[in-house]
């Protein structure tokens, strides 16, 4: 028989598993190459969904806490032996309000295509949403190593960390790399101007800052 030549992918699927395609859209970024954190939770939870065969599938980073997923310049993702059942997919990625495509019904060898995760437009909950990852979350808190965390939220503190960096050169890691939230290796007005546009936005809950709890012996 005729036909064209070409090759051919073949994917993999546990039983009782799920395939989950989609794309991310990070804002003011002209190439969306980057890792991203991405976590499962039940339908409506804070709880995240702790999954080994999920992580050791999609985790690039073991060394690194929770699962990080490649992102190429398209903003394309897979993600492969997902677990059943009504879950919400959040992406964080620092430097951005987290996104996330709520109550996604998944079923045994189901493969779901065209996931977009996206910011909340109200932070709190299911609605009207744009069709983006926002920007400008930069700052929030600082951790017990010292180093600067985002929270899920956009304020002054995103604004004065970013002005504090303004016309500098990005390193590859720290400060500076967080506050370019274009990627294009300055940190400038266009980032600046992102913070500005989304302040007092916030991601899908929780948004918090963590804060540490300290152990006392007993009297």
């Amino acid at each position: 028989a005729g036909g064209s030549e070409g090759s051919l992918a073949i994917a993999r699927i546990v039983p009782g598993r799920a395939v989950v395609r989609g794309d991310l859209l990070l804002e003011g970024r002209a190439s969306l190459i980057d890792s991203v954190d991405v976590s499962l939770r039940p339908w409506a939870s804070y709880e995240v969904v702790d999954d080994e065969l999920f992580s050791a599938a999609n985790d690039i980073d073991p060394v690194r806490d929770g699962v990080q997923i490649q992102i190429p310049a398209d903003g394309t993702f897979e993600l492969i032996e997902v677990p059943t059942g009504r879950l919400d997919i959040h992406v964080h990625n620092d430097g951005y309000l987290d996104a996330w495509h709520p109550g996604l019904d998944l079923l045994p060898a189901q493969v779901v295509e065209g996931i977009r995760p996206v910011t909340p437009r109200d932070g709190a909950g299911a609605g009207a949403e744009d069709s983006l990852m926002l920007g400008g979350d930069v700052a929030g808190y600082t951790d017990l190593n010292g180093r600067s965390v985002p929270d899920n939220e956009v304020t002054l503190a995103d604004w004065d960390f970013t002005a504090a960096l303004f016309e500098r050169t990005a390193d590859s890691v720290g400060d500076s790399a967080i506050a370019d939230i274009t990627g294009d290796g300055f940190i400038n007005v266009r980032d600046l101007l992102m913070v500005g546009t989304n302040f007092l936005r916030r991601g899908p809950r929780p948004v918090y800052k963590t804060t540490p709890v300290l152990e006392h012996e007993a009297p």
